[in-house]
């Protein structure tokens, strides 16, 4: 009782101080909030919890503003007509006289209704928001948005305090009628009271909230790095002294500083950039970015790049993808070709530098990781297996606002016909899916020759239509004085015994030994691996370095002074594109010095002593890499279709739209599809713009080809797994998928190839049947480093003509006019064995060189394209000469993968109904996958590989006609034909008849 008792005098109390309990309920009620604004911002994006409250006053007021008026209307009705006895506002009840105990549990129920719901609404909006909730972003972009912030950075940090003049009306109303609250009939009711604190409340956390400043903060800006102390000896003496020799290839001056970025909001996004340590970068490139922030009607929402490496590219899309983020809470999807991960941490770094950490992700099948970020980073196997899938569901889709294609120069070839796909797939979606703003930005490396047709290539790539103001371009700009040296030899470096002691041989990488020499002289010096460097070995040296107290082995070129790499193949005519922005951000006035290793294809390798002026008073190579743009073959139409029907159903007019295939291909593929159950149809009707009744035909999947993950350098679905025996993981040790056909190219036996860091060696096999049938083959770790050719006698058989034959060049000569002619036909590959080399890497000669010979020869066939260059009565070791000639030749100029390309000589083939002998050029994929086509018609390309393999041939300074490992005789081409060798006379004389 006496519990009771005291309960009843402490509500009799309150009676007297129900203005009091009103505002302690109301103050108490914004603390909370407080508390809950501080714990939500460790989890919001850029700590912004604008959305949460904007949710809550969504929600709240649209309660109160459904059930006062109700409340209203029920307190009109007599009061018998409730069970109760009560009116809605019954708080009002029994207050004219002295209030009771039961009259102010009344007023205490009635107020804290209102309190108890916008808790709960709170509450519901925290477990419901976070980053990665689209649908509450798009109710908060009403209130929360950019109010206070333009996208291009004028505003130097949110404000949303304007908010404050919608919550101060409320606030007046309150106090005003807060003397009134408990006063019987006529006081003022406590529920309609507390439901506007609650609004109030809701609209000050508003007001309060915000993202953190996008300026760096002085505690936690970037500092530029500082420029590197004096050096006692320019970086070739420091190397040559320590026993690296190199020589210099070509002295190049810097450029005059690039001019101001011009334009409204670019000002600031390059400020932004040099606050952060991002500056100095292309203001081509900052104009392009503030176009797509701020788009202007009519202008469209795309762009296409065209510029040197490391000039910001990287930067920008950090930027841009921070401001998008902050104003329309969406995300930046960025497609590269390989190597996410290595870009994934240039974005890092960025992001770092810029404020935001955390920020970035590379796409894995966790879907959770990525709510999480404002950048996606995906390559493009990823793409197409991995997020595509995803982004069935509409709310990840609408994350997405922008759209970075990553160096689409590396969509050639095989690689080319998939990405064509897989890129329309992403816009299929997106446009019917997702937003109606998604911006596009695609970067493409520029070239100083235009016959690498990038335009043309990257508008028949990609499906964004780019506008007459769409195209940028970035001239080469020299940051520094650049300096290109090669590798010559560095065994003079393990002369010293302490020197040779620290480095076992297995890791004694020309690139490796002279990064190590440059760290330690001082130089900041940056590194990119060559493809043939394992993993453990590069770790092996980093702990060298890490060992003896040397740090300045930074990230990339741009905040480097020495760069050392190995140029590849398809490098090696865009050198200075590559190099030209070295060091930029990095202060001084110093040299940027590159390094290069030795190429192992000998023409690579002689045209950098080529490296000059190429007669327009530039500097530079005369030629630039044509990129290919392959055709789709029928099983990559299939295999996308599939995966396309599996994302969204489709009708066949739509998908025809969509990919741009060929019609007849395309029926004939879904009516196989339909034929294995693997897709079904039926017919659905819909009126068009007319308003006409039509009939489509729509395809669904049948079942989710989760076995569909195929590498895009391959064309078919059921492909040879090349697996390692011991590894019994959840990809039970796949290091390889090959089509069949292609089995003798890329797993022939003891075959050595690299996978994710590691080196590997095919076992031996035999039967070619039986692994087809079996579906797999076995490979094997090898921490040996090694090279390997297969011996091989190439022969092309059942030759048809499919278009005439065409005469070009110089006319006609004593054997006859030079011609060329498409053709379909067979290839056959007979292989026999082996080529092994490896290399001492001390000396960088004596090399092992083994040759193992199969038991039984190994052969492959398959139909496919080819381009013949008829070349009358040649003899027959100048066509085996020549086409060795090509096969190092064609790498380099035209934008196909390894082994996507041969040259095989053609000697006294019937075509119709004509002998003829000459060099195809063959298409390496069953079927072919566009790339005679590309070159069928380009009279100007073969008459140039012509002249240049004359020049090349002229020039190498062999002593013998039979040529040198410089020209015809280099390992590769002693693998080819081995018991008829080439020889650099034959190949030269022959070339001269027609050029």
């Amino acid at each position: 009782m006496k519990v009771l008792d005291l309960l009843l005098l402490l509500l009799q109390l309150a009676s007297d101080y129900v203005f009091w309990i009103a505002w302690f309920l109301l103050g108490a009620t914004q603390g909370i909030a407080g508390i809950v604004d501080r714990l939500a911002q460790g989890r919001e994006r850029n700590r912004d919890t604008g959305p949460l409250w904007a949710s809550v006053v969504l929600w709240t007021s649209g309660c109160w503003l459904v059930l006062l008026p109700l409340c209203y209307l029920a307190d009109w009705l007599p009061v018998g007509f409730w069970p109760l006895g009560w009116p809605r506002f019954f708080d009002r009840t029994g207050f004219g006289n002295a209030a009771g105990a039961g009259d102010i549990k009344l007023f205490l129920l009635a107020l804290a209704i209102p309190f108890g719901v916008f808790a709960f609404l709170v509450a519901w909006g925290w477990w419901r928001g976070g980053p990665g909730a689209p649908a509450r972003d798009a109710e908060a972009r009403w209130l929360a948005g950019s109010i206070g912030s333009s996208i291009d950075g004028a505003g130097e940090r949110w404000s949303r305090l304007w908010v404050l003049l919608l919550a101060f009306p409320l606030w007046a109303v309150l106090a005003w009628t807060s003397g009134a609250l408990g006063g019987g009939p006529q006081g003022y009711p406590a529920a309609l009271w507390a439901s506007l604190g609650t609004v109030m409340i809701a609209l000050v956390m508003v007001a309060l909230s915000g993202p953190q400043r996008t300026a760096l903060r002085p505690e936690t800006a970037s500092e530029p790095p500082p420029a590197p102390p004096p050096q006692p000896l320019d970086w070739p003496a420091a190397l040559r002294r320590r026993g690296v020799d190199l020589e210099t290839l070509i002295r190049l001056p810097a450029s005059p500083p690039w001019p101001a970025p011009r334009g409204a909001g670019v000002g600031e996004l390059a400020r932004r950039l040099e606050r952060a340590g991002l500056g100095g970068g292309a203001p081509q490139l900052i104009e392009a970015l503030a176009a797509l922030l701020n788009p202007v009607p009519g202008d469209g929402l795309a762009r296409v790049v065209y510029a040197p490496d490391l000039c910001g590219q990287a930067e920008g899309i950090a930027l841009g993808a921070l401001l998008l983020d902050e104003r329309l809470h969406v995300t930046t999807l960025v497609v590269c070709a390989d190597g996410a991960d290595v870009l994934a941490a240039a974005l890092e770094e960025a992001m770092r530098a810029l404020g935001r950490p955390n920020a970035v992700a590379v796409v894995t099948s966790r879907l959770e990781q990525l709510r999480q970020t404002s950048l996606w980073i995906v390559d493009a196997n990823a793409l197409s297996d991995l997020l595509l899938p995803m982004l069935r569901d509409p709310a990840t889709l609408r994350r997405i606002g922008m759209i970075a294609w990553w160096q689409v120069h590396e969509y050639t070839g095989v690689l080319g016909a998939n990405m064509w796909a897989v890129s329309r797939r992403l816009h299929r979606l997106v446009d019917a899916r997702g937003r109606e703003d998604v911006r596009v930005l695609a970067f493409v490396r520029s070239a100083f020759q235009g016959d690498d047709q990038a335009s043309r290539f990257v508008k028949r790539l990609l499906p964004t239509r780019f506008g007459a103001n769409a195209e940028v371009l970035v001239p080469r700009s020299f940051a520094h004085p650049v300096q290109l040296h090669r590798l010559t030899s560095h065994q003079r470096f393990f002369g010293d015994l302490a020197s040779a002691a620290r480095l076992r041989e297995r890791v004694r990488f020309p690139v490796l030994v002279a990064t190590l020499v440059s760290v330690e002289e001082g130089w900041p010096t940056a590194v990119t691996v060559p493809p043939t460097v394992s993993e453990p070995e590069v770790r092996e040296v980093r702990e060298v370095l890490a060992a003896d107290g040397a740090g300045r082995l930074v990230p990339s070129g741009e905040r480097a002074l020495a760069w050392l790499a190995e140029i590849g193949d398809r490098d090696l005519l865009a050198l200075l594109e590559m190099v030209c922005c070295g060091g930029l951000r990095v202060g001084g006035s110093g040299p940027f010095h590159v390094g290069l290793q030795r190429s192992a294809n000998p023409y690579a390798d002689f045209l950098l002593t080529q490296l000059g002026d190429t007669g327009s008073g530039r500097v530079g190579f005369d030629a630039a890499r044509r990129l290919v743009g392959a055709e789709a073959h029928p099983a990559i139409v299939e295999r996308h279709l599939l995966l396309a029907l599996n994302e969204m159903p489709d009708t066949g007019q739509g998908l025809l739209n969509t990919f741009l295939w060929r019609e007849d291909v395309v029926e004939r593929t879904l009516d196989d599809l339909v034929a294995k159950e693997r897709v079904r149809r039926r017919a659905v009707r819909f009126l068009d713009a007319r308003d006409r009744l039509q009939v489509e035909v729509e395809y669904q999947t049948n079942r989710i080809p989760t076995d569909e993950a195929r590498p895009l350098d391959t064309i078919g679905t059921n492909l040879i797994e090349v697996r390692e025996a011991t590894d019994s993981g959840p990809d039970r040790g796949v290091r390889l998928r090959i089509d069949p056909e292609r089995l003798t190219i890329l797993a022939y036996p003891l075959r050595a190839f690299m996978y994710r860091g590691q080196r590997y060696r095919v076992r031996e096999w035999q039967n070619l049947d039986k692994i087809i049938d079996l579906g797999w083959l076995e490979c094997e770790k090898d921490d040996r480093f090694a090279l390997t050719w297969r011996i091989r006698k190439p022969l092309l058989r059942e030759i048809e003509a499919t278009g005439r034959a065409v005469s070009f060049g110089r006319g006609q000569t004593d054997k006859g006019s030079l011609e060329r002619v498409a053709v379909a036909a067979t290839y056959l590959e007979v292989i026999h064995g082996v080529r092994r080399v490896v290399p001492n890497l001390t000396t960088g000669t004596g090399s092992v060189d083994d040759i193992t010979w199969y038991r039984m020869p190994i052969s492959q066939r398959f139909r496919t394209r080819a381009l013949v260059l008829r070349l009358p009565d040649a003899a027959r070791l100048g066509l085996i000469s020549l086409a060795q000639v090509l096969r190092h030749m064609l790498p380099v100029h035209i934008g196909a993968e390894a082994d996507a390309l041969d040259a095989v000589p053609v000697l006294g083939e019937t075509i119709g109904s004509t002998k003829v002998s000459g060099i195809a050029i063959v298409d390496l994929f069953p079927g072919g996958i566009g790339l005679i086509e590309a070159l069928e018609d380009d009279n100007a390309l073969l008459l140039n590989l012509l002249a240049r393999a004359r020049g090349w041939l002229a020039a190498c300074p062999c002593a013998s006609d039979d040529g040198c490992e410089r020209c015809t005789r280099s390992p590769a081409a002693l693998a080819d034909n081995p018991d008829e060798l080439p020889r650099r006379r034959d190949a030269l004389e022959l070339i001269e008849q027609y050029v």
